[in-house]
């Protein structure tokens, strides 16, 4: 099972966690989060980042989802990144850690590229009268 690592603005991470493990009825499982605050240190965080990859990495690697390009958490991540062993993906949304959950069991390659699309297909501009059955007209 692949690991998954929220790194968050203050505790976005968290409460996104918790929306999915409400949605899916049930707490997931080699997944942690990680709260960055505008007062904390970089390397203070990488090394608490470290230890939480180190609990929920179980030989099939670790993704890491983050909220914003650019910002303090995404360069944080940025010093994380092992190609195939610690993958990550920016703009997290709900519809993207659902996916995430949803294909943890799935080789990390893959899980990646569900958790992206997920992402993707969570945004979409709502119309009026739209529903799901007319979705694709």
């Amino acid at each position: 099972m692949v690991g998954i690592l929220l790194i968050t603005h203050d505790n976005l991470g968290e409460t996104l966690l918790d929306i999915a493990n409400n949605i899916l009825g049930e707490k997931t499982r080699s997944i942690a989060t990680l709260n960055v605050e505008h007062s904390m240190e970089i390397d203070f965080v990488v090394e608490k980042a470290l230890i939480a990859i180190e609990q929920i990495e179980n030989g099939e690697g670790v993704i890491i989802l983050t909220d914003i390009i650019g910002a303090t958490p995404f360069n944080i991540v940025r010093r994380l990144i092992t190609p195939n062993k610690i993958e990550s993906i920016s703009g997290l949304n709900l519809p993207m850690l659902l996916r995430a959950i949803t294909y943890q069991k799935s080789e990390l390659s893959d899980l990646l590229k569900k958790a992206e699309q997920g992402g993707k297909d969570g945004v979409l501009k709502i119309q009026q009268g739209f529903s799901k059955s007319n979705e694709n007209k």
